[in-house]
């Protein structure tokens, strides 16, 4: 298995006369077969990506090898998989 730090960039082009916007967030990989992450916007941010069109979600950095010298083993099976689901939790109120 390998840990490490990602970041996760969600962009989208300028667009109707607002400048373009990217929002980089960073989550820690633990050394698991199978982890989850959370990234968690502020109204701001949300707010910043409301009604755009092409929003993109990228992610890029190093991990490292959690075996012997820090290494992972790498067969022509191995595959790594990021998906993305998107769940919108709003919180009304002062």
């Amino acid at each position: 298995t390998a840990a490490g730090t990602l970041n996760v960039v969600i962009a989208a082009p300028a667009q109707g006369g607002a400048g373009a916007v990217t929002i980089t967030k960073t989550v820690t990989v633990a050394a698991q077969p199978n982890s989850s992450q959370t990234v968690t916007l502020t109204r701001a941010e949300l707010v910043s990506l409301l009604g755009k069109t092409d929003v993109s979600v990228s992610t890029n950095g190093n991990v490292t090898g959690t075996g012997a010298g820090n290494t992972v083993t790498v067969a022509p099976t191995s595959q790594i998989t990021v998906r993305t689901q998107m769940q919108l939790i709003l919180h009304v109120g002062a």
